[in-house]
């Protein structure tokens, strides 16, 4: 007889006697399972700067891109040139047929460099709170709740 047929008729008479295998005495574990919804504007962002926005005393901020991640659990990060920013988001909408929403962003750090217009001001501490219009890949920032005065237009980069 080889191995195998003599665990068999082991396992066979135990389970006649009355004997069983043995099982473990922990519950087992139950995996668990959790969903987190991503706001709409998830993801990273990169400001469309004109000329005219651009520093043009610098030449080294001639070529300055600005953008904004969108973090999971609120959180946002900004750069703009050598001004690097992180601090907490919130996005709602106000209007869904309009396709209108409010963003409110609160800067907890701000390391004080210059960004892509030159300007070098510590926002730490700051609230900023703009109208926005989000289209697919496209969002823009607006200073009325009609959504008619969009000053600022930015585009999806990474989702």
């Amino acid at each position: 007889m080889d191995f195998m047929n003599v665990s068999f008729a082991s396992i066979l008479s135990m389970l006649a006697m009355g004997g069983g295998v043995e099982q473990p005495s922990e519950k087992p574990q139950v995996a668990k399972v959790s969903t987190y919804v991503l706001p709409s504007i998830a993801g990273q962002w990169q400001l469309q700067l004109n000329q005219k926005q651009l520093n043009q005393k610098d030449p080294a901020l001639s070529n300055c891109q600005e953008r904004y991640n969108f973090g999971r659990n609120d959180i946002f990060l900004g750069q703009s040139g050598k001004e690097m920013s992180y601090g907490k988001y919130l996005f709602s909408d106000i209007d869904k047929d309009k396709k209108l929403y409010v963003i409110a962003i609160q800067t907890k750090y701000d390391n004080n460099a210059k960004d892509c217009s030159g300007d070098q001001i510590d926002q730490t501490g700051d609230i900023f709170l703009m109208h926005v219009k989000v289209d697919n890949n496209t969002m823009q920032w607006c200073n009325d709740s009609e959504g008619k005065q969009c000053n600022m237009t930015l585009k999806r980069i990474l989702p």
